[in-house]
């Protein structure tokens, strides 16, 4: 191997240091309103979503923002934070663990959002951070839709959709937090 501090920087630069110490890979996040498990298989999300048509607001709903991680053996932190159209944070998850198996087992976390109170149509921002450093920041648009007419209550109550709660509440709840190498 050749000596030149300067080819081992950029050696180090492209191949990301030591083998399996690299910073993991985002491969995905995904909001969505349900994950199913089931033993021995990785999690089924279930109706994903890009944007949030309300009938009114404010509006309560949970959901899940699904991280998919690969490339690292060291543990390492993630964390979540949702914007308001203002730019004012929303909600955000603090740091939490994600602990690889081994640098190609790709570890899923999957935070869960209950309750959140929607309070104003426009873009909110979801934010995903890696060590304290941003990865990606993505628009979610909330909106006021009308309802129409077709649909029965109860059709309505059983879609898996956002749900209003009566009451508009103090702030967003903690968001709850399950992660694993799948």
């Amino acid at each position: 191997m050749d000596h030149n501090p300067i080819l081992q920087s950029i050696a180090q630069q492209v191949g990301g240091g030591q083998s399996g110490s690299a910073d993991p890979k985002l491969q995905f996040t995904v909001p969505c309103f349900e994950v199913e498990y089931q033993e021995s298989q990785a999690p089924t999300l279930r109706y994903i979503f890009y944007d949030l048509p309300f009938p009114e607001l404010p509006f309560k709903m949970s959901f899940h923002v699904v991280n998919g991680w690969i490339g690292s053996t060291r543990q390492r932190q993630q964390e979540i934070k949702i914007f308001k159209p203002d730019g004012s944070l929303f909600v955000q998850t603090g740091q939490q663990p994600l602990q690889f198996v081994d640098q190609n087992t790709p570890f899923m976390a999957v935070n869960y959002f209950p309750e959140m109170p929607f309070s104003e149509p426009g873009l909110y921002y979801i934010a995903v951070y890696l060590e304290q450093k941003e990865v990606i920041r993505y628009p979610l648009t909330v909106r006021v839709v009308e309802q129409s007419g077709g649909a029965s209550a109860q059709q309505q109550a059983s879609s898996p959709g956002p749900r209003p709660v009566n009451s508009p509440g103090a702030g967003p709840a903690t968001p709850d937090f399950r992660g694993k190498g799948v």
